[in-house]
């Protein structure tokens, strides 16, 4: 991961040190280099983990005509098919980055550009003839990023933590504390810090030379599925076709500079990719794994079947052992490293998994999402009656991702009274977020 922050206040100088600033807040995202680009009236902040041209892709980037100035956090996985296509209408690049085919594709259709981006990213672009700031976040948000409005423009970061000191005052927002209560997490526009926004998955954010602002979503999925073809094939011909997919993203998710690793589980998802991991030849050698288990705990071990899955890849496992003060040791450091409030206990074992990947490895590959995309739970497959009459009897209790964990009188005691006083007590906004089980 990198990070990227930036002040854009149009027709009012910008003081680059309080990018600087924020900046150093995101340090930890960035290792291996850091880059400010300052232009009057706009700042922008890049913090870099160098994952592909390790020597000449530091960013800021800009493009050969110094017109577009980019900072970029994530990854292009079709940049090497976009880069061969831009080349042959004529395009320029000054790096290898992968991250660097944004210019001239904002440069050739500056509002619709974007959905050619195959990846995890979220970016900013400044066109400095125009004077404007595009700002864009990936179709499923795996990249995050956060804007504060200023007096006089728009501040933005990968993390909360760097807009906190442009803050008069630290504030909590109602809303966001409300939608962690009731479902456990927060996902939508506001956060838990009172002024602090979150752009959404799949949207683009544009301010132009006079400070107006339009919000737009660049893709939905509601969108997506619509237009969506039914496959007409058998069951083996499906089978054969995810199998190419999945290869397929493999592929270009292995697009690296450096060693790729693994984090392995006992489950499904994450060991199909390890058996397709086992299949590639790396340049890196034999790839490296890791797997936490729970000794002397009643929580499930899955080190045994982790260790199974690897031996029959191919692929060099190396075992971590937790135990329950583990736990508190880790609490705090997992509270900064969220910036917001989570109930995913899962976050915990992942975040020392992170920290034990990242003596040798700048890169993991996970088996997030499988659940929810191939309905691993029983609660994704309920049948429509069923979920109808769940939801009756008990809204929001989805599962432990998706339930609150207070109760009235609980909340009453641990809310201060503004707090409470700002909160809607609306479900019916957040619930609508958890979507559809697949039907039966």
């Amino acid at each position: 991961m990198c990070g990227i922050v930036g002040i854009y206040t149009p027709n009012h100088s910008v003081d680059s040190t309080r990018v600087a600033q924020m900046l150093t807040r995101l340090q930890h995202r960035g290792p291996d280099g850091h880059g400010i680009f300052d232009d009057q009236d706009v700042c922008l902040g890049h913090a870099r983990l160098s994952i592909i041209d390790l020597e000449q892709g530091q960013q800021p980037l800009k493009s050969p005509d110094q017109r577009y100035v980019l900072v970029a956090n994530g990854e292009i996985y079709n940049h090497i098919e976009l880069r061969a296509e831009l080349k042959s209408q004529g395009a320029e690049f000054l790096t290898g980055s992968d991250c660097e085919v944004i210019l001239p594709l904002a440069a050739r259709a500056p509002g619709a550009f974007i959905d050619q981006l195959n990846g995890m990213f979220a970016f900013a672009v400044f066109d400095r003839v125009e004077r404007s700031l595009l700002l864009v976040r990936d179709r499923f948000g795996i990249k995050p990023l956060y804007y504060l409005q200023l007096k006089d423009g728009i501040a933005f970061a990968s993390e909360i933590k760097a807009l906190l000191p442009l803050l008069d005052t630290v504030k909590m927002q109602a809303a966001g504390v409300e939608r962690f209560l009731q479902i456990n997490f927060n996902a939508g526009v506001d956060t838990a810090f009172a002024s602090i926004k979150r752009l959404l998955p799949g949207q683009a954010l544009r301010v132009d030379a006079e400070g107006r602002q339009t919000l737009r979503n660049w893709w939905s999925l509601s969108e997506a599925l619509a237009t969506q073809v039914a496959f007409q094939g058998s069951m083996g011909e499906a089978v054969e076709q995810f199998d190419q997919c999945l290869q397929q993203s493999l592929t270009e998710h292995l697009r690296s500079d450096v060693p790729v690793g693994l984090f392995l589980s006992g489950g499904v998802d994450s060991g199909i990719l390890a058996t397709q991991l086992g299949r590639t030849a790396l340049s890196s050698g034999r790839p490296k794994a890791w797997s936490l288990g729970f000794p002397s705990t009643s929580v499930h071990d899955e080190v045994h079947a982790a260790q199974a899955t690897a031996d029959a890849s191919g692929i060099e496992l190396a075992l971590i052992r937790m135990d329950p003060s583990d736990l508190f040791k880790h609490w705090v450091y997992s509270i900064w490293a969220m910036d917001e409030l989570m109930g995913d206990f899962a976050s915990l074992p992942t975040l020392m998994l992170a920290d034990a990947a990242a003596h040798s490895h700048k890169v993991v590959l996970m088996g997030e999402g499988g659940d929810e995309v191939f309905a691993g739970y029983g609660r994704y497959r309920m049948p429509w009656l069923q979920s109808a009459w769940h939801a009756l009897k008990t809204p929001g209790t989805g599962g432990f991702r998706t339930r609150g964990r207070f109760d009235k009188a609980s909340l009453s005691a641990l809310l201060s009274p503004s707090v409470r006083a700002g909160m809607k007590q609306n479900w019916r906004e957040p619930l609508s977020m958890l979507g559809k089980p697949v039907r039966a």
